[in-house]
């Protein structure tokens, strides 16, 4: 059996554990390699001393420079040395065609035969999946990984070295990191994922790779019963076994196999079983109020009023609070309710990436408050179709009255346009949202505004009534002309917000045919000066 670590002297004591309690489970010969540019003569001694004492053990030291991937982000617990393993493919002997890499916090407590000779069914590399896996992936895009993509943890991963030698350059990570190595978030983990996520095989983490944080939320049957099944204990996370303070769960497996290493005789200080105890209790108390402070948080709501219509908003986070605040009523009685889950900001940031990789732009951080900011738009779409209200990706302004709308591709210059009216008509004119007004179309048609007002973060929270619609083209002179109904309908269709559910597709086409045969459209090719502001200015007042 070939195994893979790299450790630095910080890690070497906890690394000599992990070491002896795979011999202690295996009766085959063992070739430990450790990747290494900090560890002293004597540490390394230590360490084949402990791995050749069951005389089935020994060890491969391969050295690097100290300056190897010393500049790329870690997290406090994680030592540069864990991007060493990235260079396997260069420093392993060809003789090694499977290894297996073991993190240095990981505690062997069965036999793991199994999983070491399985077929990997023409994968490069077997793995398990993150404790919240889908968390990881949904924050973590700057991997680029596509959506259907999972995400491991790297503290356990079988390597078939031979099919790597023939399928990947080994410098195919010095190029991902030139690419993302300052936007890393997890290391050396998101790049192997970011390498690996098209050919890797998924192992059952209970066995495998079982994390003391997932252990941590379970029940004390629960747990019992995984521990019992358990072959790789992985103690990830800041909170170490070996530390003072330690308080998640399993320490005793962690202590069976140090209690032979003078090293961890302090392990066995009652003083420090009752800093350990301290410790999870003040977790258990921080998880108790964490939970009620959740359940509190879920519980808030507020009010709004969209296009006349009350909404209760029941929210996660603050700041879709302060993003309504223009548009909030007393909190008395709503005609509608709108609820945003963790599922709806799931879908968000799957729109997000997809908008992103459409538009051959790179998918940059975005959060979870900002996620529900847009869910909430989305939602209220959905709910104010039913109101004969339409969602519209135009800039609406208010002039003696009168609203007009301006609708162009993203990038086109509406805002731009929308400025120049403001420099011809000044303080006549008013903004009644910069990017996405709502539109009431009934006998008449309204313009009403939004919170949802683009990065200029122009709107009024005001109605009135629709003179016309400008639908903005860019050109190499200034020129307008009316549309007809056929020729502005299926033009407008690509400026209204779209609905995944067919009965309310056919309802937003309906309301656009009708909006197309009761408001004056023009179509204006423009260019960016504040003469194309007065001919359309001109043109639609007229009508």
């Amino acid at each position: 059996m070939n195994i893979l670590m790299a450790f630095n002297s910080e890690y070497c004591k906890p690394a000599m554990v992990t070491m002896y309690s795979l011999l202690c489970n295996h009766d085959c010969e063992v070739v430990f390699y450790i990747i290494y540019s900090q560890l002293t003569e004597e540490e390394k001694d230590r360490i084949s001393e402990i791995t050749m004492a069951e005389g089935r053990g020994k060890c491969v030291f391969l050295p690097v420079a100290e300056s190897t991937y010393a500049d790329l982000p870690t997290l406090e617990w994680i030592s540069p040395e864990t991007y060493y393993r990235l260079l396997a493919q260069k420093l392993l002997p060809e003789s090694v065609d499977r290894i297996l890499w073991l993190d240095a916090d990981v505690v062997i407590c069965g036999d793991i035969t199994e999983f070491y000779h399985q077929d990997l069914d023409g994968n490069l590399l077997a793995a398990c999946s993150a404790v919240d896996e889908e968390g990881y992936h949904a924050s973590f895009n700057q991997l680029t990984l596509p959506p259907d993509a999972r995400y491991f943890n790297a503290g356990v991963l079988l390597y078939d070295l031979e099919a790597q030698r023939k399928k990947l350059d080994p410098d195919i990570y010095t190029q991902y990191l030139q690419v993302f190595g300052k936007r890393l978030i997890y290391g050396d983990q998101d790049v192997l994922n970011g390498v690996f996520y098209r050919c890797v095989k998924f192992a059952d983490p209970k066995h495998y790779n079982c994390s003391t944080y997932a252990l941590d939320k379970l029940t004390f049957g629960e747990r019992r019963k995984v521990l019992k099944d358990c072959r790789i204990l992985h103690y990830n996370g800041s909170s170490k076994p070996w530390n003072p303070g330690y308080c998640l769960t399993a320490s005793d497996i962690f202590r069976r196999y140090a209690s032979i290493f003078p090293e961890f005789s302090y392990l066995e200080d009652p003083e420090w079983e009752k800093q350990e105890k301290r410790a999870r209790q003040r977790r258990l108390s921080y998880k108790r109020k964490h939970k009620e402070s959740e359940e509190e948080r879920l519980r808030y709501s507020f009010v709004i009023q969209i296009a006349g219509v009350k909404i209760r908003v029941v929210h996660r986070y603050q700041k879709v609070l302060m993003h309504c605040r223009k548009y909030l009523v007393p909190s008395g009685e709503s005609e509608l309710e709108v609820n945003i889950t963790r599922e709806d900001l799931a879908y968000e940031r799957k729109q997000y990436e997809a908008v992103c990789a459409a538009e051959n732009r790179e998918t940059g951080s975005v959060s979870d408050e900002e996620l529900e900011i847009s869910a909430l738009n989305r939602k209220t779409a959905e709910v104010l179709l039913d109101f004969h209200i339409l969602l519209i990706h135009g800039a609406a302004v208010e002039v003696e009255g009168q609203a007009y709308l301006f609708c162009a591709k993203s990038g086109t210059g509406k805002t731009t346009h929308i400025g120049f009216w403001k420099e011809l008509l000044g303080e006549t004119l008013t903004v009644i949202n910069g990017d996405k007004p709502f539109l009431k179309i009934e006998e008449a048609v309204t313009v009403y505004g939004s919170p949802w007002c683009g990065k200029e973060g122009q709107n009024t929270n005001t109605s009135c009534p629709l003179a016309g619609i400008c639908l903005l083209e860019r050109g190499t002179k200034n020129e307008i002309r009316r549309l007809s109904p056929e020729e502005a309908f299926p033009r407008m269709m690509s400026h209204a917000y779209r609905f995944r559910d067919r009965g309310k597709a056919e309802q937003m086409m309906n309301l656009l045919s009708k909006l197309a045969e009761m408001v004056p459209f023009y179509g204006l090719k423009a260019l960016p000066d504040v003469e194309a502001a007065r001919l359309s200015y001109e043109a639609m007042r007229t009508e």
